[in-house]
């Protein structure tokens, strides 16, 4: 079964035009390393990393004021690590 799938997964990238796959590597790359790592209830911190990524910012400065928890809920907890 997994060499079937693999194979399936193969033919349909290999009909992928180019400029999509290089539009999806970096959100793939992205995707891979961060996603399970949210706090908030919406993914709003994975939006952000994403775009501090994509303008290849490593380490962001930000203030946060007014946050009921460090963690819980938190939409800079993500950038603390």
């Amino acid at each position: 079964m997994h060499r079937a799938s693999g194979m399936m997964r193969h033919a349909v990238y290999s009909r992928v035009p180019e400029y999509v796959k290089r539009f999806a590597r970096p959100i793939l790359r992205f995707r891979q390393n961060y996603w399970s790592k949210s706090y908030c209830q919406s993914g709003e911190d994975l939006i952000l990393s994403l775009a501090f990524y994509s303008l290849g910012i490593s380490r962001p400065t930000y203030l946060d004021i007014g946050a009921h928890h460090p963690e819980y809920l938190s939409n800079s907890a993500l950038f603390c690590e």
